[in-house]
């Protein structure tokens, strides 16, 4: 079960913003699968507002799908722009099932040095039934990006840890650990 939404081929219309809220709908098909000509239906909803100090960026959305795999989601960001600290959380369920997941990111967003911004993070995700019925995976990650504003690059660093469990058998934990750079240009 993925969370993660679809690439195909579709059309959507976003609404014209007001008082920070927005809304947009999308319908489309399956075109890359042959034999498959699902349909496929979302909606969705923005707020994105600052208050004094605080940004506030929240959003909810619902899938609907030909195979009554429908799903809901939503998450919120708060980010305190004097000092860099930033919270974000995510859920996610799917409506005919018991398939879901929490996700939650606390992070600090500063100029420590000249080069650019730096940003530190850490987070913790839980989700339920995602690969049989009756598993549990988790994660808990650690990461790190320098921005390099005058070469448009970011450098990053994270670690992460990942668990699985189900009823049917036993799973080693995954400790995964990625450096890299991304170039703006």
């Amino acid at each position: 079960m993925s969370f993660d939404g679809s690439r195909r081929f579709r059309v959507r219309y976003d609404t014209p913003v007001f008082n920070g809220f927005s809304a947009s709908v999308s319908y489309g098909q399956e075109v890359l699968s042959s034999g498959n000509d699902n349909d496929y239906t979302d909606v969705g909803t923005r707020y994105v507002q600052d208050y004094g100090d605080y940004s506030v960026d929240a959003r909810l959305g619902y899938s609907f799908r030909d195979t009554s795999n429908d799903l809901v989601m939503g998450s919120a960001a708060v980010l305190h722009q004097p000092t860099g600290l930033n919270l974000a959380v995510s859920a996610g369920r799917k409506v005919a099932g018991d398939a879901d997941y929490a996700y939650i990111k606390a992070g600090i967003t500063r100029d420590y040095i000249a080069a650019g911004e730096t940003s530190f993070s850490v987070d913790y995700y839980d989700g339920n039934d995602f690969v049989v019925a009756g598993s549990s995976t988790s994660s808990v990650g650690v990461a790190v990006v320098q921005r390099l504003d005058a070469y448009n690059t970011e450098l990053y660093a994270t670690h992460r840890s990942y668990d699985f469990d189900d009823a049917s058998a036993s799973y080693q934990d995954l400790d995964v650990t990625f450096v890299g750079a991304r170039w703006e240009f």
